[in-house]
């Protein structure tokens, strides 16, 4: 049925998995600690705000064990990566809910979920203003060692070179356009899905140089782009 109101629209792929998720269970195979792009200037210095750092997990062959609505996709034995932002503050989602949710488990952080199979579950941390309400997964249980084996998330991603087209092929200068256009405003998921169903791009070899983020990673490092924080914390590509 056709939609004509705006309201009515759902989220699809990762971003509504991300929202719908409630708790799951994981193999933790890497953790790592990075910045958000600076969103913007200090008024009085003329300096860019200093970045807020975030936690980030990477998880593989998830166990889905609630969700607060029907999964758009099908994600059991796939990988799972979260953020959390971090704080130094009392009173923080980071140190009230993520890091005690850590220390009521006696679980050291980083290294006691490192390599290890996790239970994840969602809270939420309320505010007295319900705007600014937190939420995001915590700790809820170590099961045991992990079957995945573990991964260097802070290395660089291979450099890939892109086949040659053949005749009537999409080519790699038309791909890499494609994708700049589509990655405005997105993260990295909503993008995989746009590019999944784009009608130049399915059925192309080179969509599975856009799955592998190699596209977004050069574009990214030659500067066409830029990650910067979304309007809900979330990471989004930017064009410069």
């Amino acid at each position: 049925m056709a939609l004509f109101d705006s309201k009515q629209a759902t989220e699809s792929g990762w971003a509504q998995v991300r929202d719908a998720l409630q708790r799951f269970e994981g193999d933790v195979v890497g953790c790592k600690v990075g910045r958000w792009e600076s969103t913007g200037f200090d008024p009085e210095t003329g300096k860019p705000f200093p970045a807020q750092e975030f936690f980030e997990v990477k998880n593989k062959n998830i166990k889905v064990l609630n969700v607060s609505e029907e999964l758009s996709m099908n994600v059991e034995g796939q990988e799972f990566t979260f953020r959390t932002n971090c704080s130094t503050s009392k009173s923080s989602f980071w140190v009230d809910n993520f890091l005690g949710a850590a220390d009521a488990l006696k679980v050291m952080l980083p290294q006691g979920i490192t390599g290890k199979r996790v239970i994840w579950k969602k809270e939420t941390r309320e505010a007295n203003n319900p705007r600014f309400n937190k939420t995001g997964f915590v700790l809820e249980a170590v099961l045991g060692d992990a079957t995945a084996p573990l991964e260097d998330l802070d290395a660089e991603p291979e450099a890939v070179i892109p086949p040659p087209p053949t005749n009537g092929e999409l080519t790699s200068e038309e791909m890499t356009g494609i994708v700049l256009e589509l990655a405005k405003g997105k993260t990295e998921a909503q993008l995989q899905s746009a590019a999944s169903v784009h009608p130049k791009l399915v059925g192309s070899p080179l969509l599975n140089l856009v799955r592998t983020g190699a596209v977004t990673s050069m574009l990214v490092a030659d500067g066409k782009l830029v990650k910067v924080a979304g309007d809900g914390g979330e990471e989004v590509y930017q064009g410069k």
